[in-house]
This record gives C-alpha cells, sequence and structure tokens, in this order.
C-alpha cells in the first residue's frame, strides 16, 4: 500500500512509501519552503503544540482524493457517508464529482465537465478531502501505537469549515450540508457581481523581508484599500494581502501598482512589489467582499437544522483574528465570515501566543497557505528559533 505525498503546488499525485509524507509543516526561515513530514513526526504528533489548518478553495487537483480513498478504510468510509448523503440530497455522485471532474445529474442524465473549477461544485469535495486526509493521517498513527489529535485547528477561508468538523462542533454531514448551502449562494452571488481577488506581495529572492519593505508595502496598502471598488479579502501577512473586486475594477489595481512602482523607481525595495491576479479555477469570485453579502442566506437557511456544540479544541478564527471554542463565536464565525475579511496573519499570532510550535497542512497541496507562518519566527521553550533541521525527518 502507498500513501499520498503531499507537495506544494502539485497539480497531480505522487507516491511513497507509507514512511513518507502525508502532510506538510510550514518553516519559519523562508518563503515557500515547506517541510514534508510523515504522519508519526513530531510536528503532527505534537498534541497540544501543533495546529491543524486546512485549505480552502483552489487546493483540488486532478482525481482529486482518489489516492487516500484507495488507501485508507477510514477515509473511504467517510467518501462512502458522504455519497449517500449528496445523492439523497443532490441527486449527484461525489466521488465521481472528486474523482472524475464531473456533475452526473441523475435526474436529468446530464452531465457537467470541469465541475471542480466552479464554486458550486468545488466546496464539498474540498471539505470532504480535508476529513479524509486526517483520517488517513490517524489511521497511519494507530498502526504506530495510538494516534494524537492536535491541539488546536482552523483553515484558511473555506477550510475553516474543516476545522470546525475537526473540532467537534458540528460533524461531517452537517459540516457537508452547510458548505453545500454556501457553495450555491457563493455562486450565485458572483453571478451578480463577477469578479476575482489579486494578491499584493513583497516578493525577494532570499525571502528576507527588510523595514523599508513593511513602510512601503504599508504606504501602498492604504492608498489601495481607499480606492473605490476594491475591498480587502485577506490580510495574510505584514508584506501580504489580498485585494478583491469587480472585474471592471481588477486592472485599477494592476495600474495602482504599477504606477506605485513608477512614483518610487528609486526606491530598490519597492520594486519588489508584485499584483497577481489569481486564476478562476481557484477563485472564481470577489469573494471575502461586501460584493458577496447574498451568500449569506445560504448559511442562515442551512443552520437551521444543524446542532452546533461547543468546540473541543480552539478554533482559529477568520473573522476575529482570534481563538473561539464558544457555540456564539462558532455560529457568528459561519454566518459572517462569507463578506469580511480573512484575519490570517492575526490567527497565526494567536496560535503562536497559545504555544503553538507547529503548524500542520494536511492533504496533497495544490495551493497552499504560503504564508505559514511567513515573517514570523517559531520558537521553542528555550527560545531558540527552529529552523529547517529541526523539522525535517
Amino acid at each position: 500500500m502507498t500513501s499520498p505525498y503531499f507537495e506544494n503546488g502539485q497539480r497531480h499525485s505522487q507516491f511513497f512509501r507509507q514512511s513518507d509524507a502525508i502532510g506538510s509543516t510550514s518553516s519559519p526561515e523562508r518563503e515557500h519552503k515547506k517541510i514534508f513530514v510523515t504522519a508519526n513526526h513530531p510536528a503532527v504528533r505534537g498534541g497540544i503544540r501543533t495546529a491543524v489548518l486546512f485549505n480552502g478553495q483552489g487546493s483540488w487537483f486532478e482525481k482529486f482524493g482518489k489516492a487516500v480513498y484507495e488507501n485508507y478504510s477510514s477515509a473511504r468510509e467517510a467518501y462512502d457517508t458522504v455519497e449517500a448523503f449528496m445523492q439523497k440530497k443532490r441527486g449527484i455522485s461525489v466521488q465521481r464529482l472528486s474523482f472524475d471532474n464531473e456533475v452526473y445529474d441523475n435526474s436529468t442524465g446530464l452531465i457537467t465537465k470541469g465541475a471542480l473549477e466552479k464554486t458550486r461544485w468545488q466546496q464539498v469535495p474540498t471539505i470532504l478531502y480535508n476529513y479524509a486526509c486526517m483520517r488517513a493521517i490517524y489511521e497511519e498513527q494507530e498502526k504506530a501505537g495510538g494516534s494524537v489529535r492536535p491541539g488546536f485547528t482552523g483553515g484558511y477561508s473555506l477550510g475553516v469549515y474543516s476545522g470546525f468538523i475537526e473540532s467537534g462542533a458540528v460533524e461531517l454531514i452537517h459540516g457537508i450540508d452547510l458548505v453545500d448551502g454556501r457553495a450555491e449562494k457563493m455562486e450565485e452571488s458572483v453571478k451578480d457581481n463577477p469578479g476575482g481577488e489579486v494578491r499584493i506581495s513583497m516578493r525577494t529572492r532570499d525571502g528576507e523581508i527588510s523595514l523599508a519593505h513593511r513602510v512601503f508595502f504599508e504606504q501602498a496598502f492604504n492608498e489601495l484599500k481607499n480606492l473605490p471598488g476594491i475591498y480587502v479579502a485577506a490580510i495574510h501577512s505584514d508584506v501580504e494581502i489580498m485585494l478583491a473586486a469587480r472585474d471592471q475594477d481588477i486592472s485599477t489595481i494592476m495600474s495602482f501598482i504599477e504606477k506605485f512602482k513608477e512614483r518610487h523607481a528609486k526606491i530598490p525595495e519597492v520594486g519588489q512589489l508584485r499584483a497577481t491576479l489569481l486564476p478562476k479555477d481557484q477563485v472564481p469570485g470577489p469573494f471575502h467582499s461586501k460584493l458577496v453579502e447574498g451568500a449569506m442566506l445560504g448559511i442562515g437557511a442551512a443552520l437551521e437544522n444543524i446542532h452546533v456544540k461547543k468546540a473541543t479544541i480552539p478554533i482559529a478564527s477568520n473573522l476575529t483574528g482570534r481563538l473561539i471554542s464558544t457555540v456564539s463565536e462558532i455560529v457568528h464565525e459561519m454566518e459572517h465570515s462569507i463578506p469580511n475579511s480573512i484575519l490570517l496573519k492575526d490567527n497565526i499570532d494567536a496560535l503562536l501566543k497559545a504555544g503553538v510550535i507547529y503548524i500542520v497542512q494536511p492533504g496533497e497541496l495544490r495551493r497552499t497557505i504560503s504564508m505559514l507562518p511567513r515573517f514570523v519566527e517559531v520558537k521553542n521553550e528555550t527560545g531558540e528559533v527552529m529552523g529547517r533541521e529541526e523539522y525535517t525527518t
């Protein structure tokens, strides 16, 4: 039997032995550096010192989840359970959707190809995949003498629903039901306001960010967020944000960045300012902005039939940047997160202050939470900065 090797940026599966990686943890040393870890690596077995943060929309890949389904009985059980639920609710096969990237509607006989590129069909498979990967990790740990649950959880945007499930706040099927309604309303809201998201960041070859980088990035940020029709979708770090806008306003962002760089052409650090429009198959709308407020209706309606419980472990909130666990906090996050900014920098800070040493992302990662914990020094008990060597298996 093989286990999936989860690698940053890969759209296809790579396979190694069970002793190889089924997750990744972040190195605080440099940008985009991922250290691949096994299910029994200290980062994953860290218990209270480990936070599991799940990926959200845009993390799918071809044959999404097929490897984990085929190789782990607990993952297969999860897929079969959700398959039965979605067949009953929507008349579709979530396994066909995940593994073959198409939707077959039992009632009409119509086939939708490339379904995972659409918000409507991408979200349920993502939550299911996240859940299945954690079951695979626990299954591997049981073989080695017992599984260890993380001390904290959360996720980026949609991924926080995986955090709700992992924390015990909602059952798997209830979480799937919520996300199904969320996805439907989000796609409808994008039809009214077609748009996208742009990543604004400082990029350096060695990953070193100076005070000048931060100062000029803050200046650009303050000017950008006051432009009409531009919304702050996420704050990742001191030098990376996401902006949301309608399609016709995306050019305003791009033009501003070019003019800002021209204004400060004599400052080398400003030349490293970047604006990147995310592909539509990852983020097909201006999410986390007022442009998608209508999507909140999908969550509100679904919540009426779902029992939310107090979380057994703290959840890093996208909405407040704090750790949450009560029913009222979780419901508030569910109801209000779609049209509001993701405060990733703040919730990473909250995790570190709570004593988290390892931040692990389960799954084969096409689109990682790549800034975890970028530009943040993660220290051990003696105050030493933990580097790549200490993460390596």
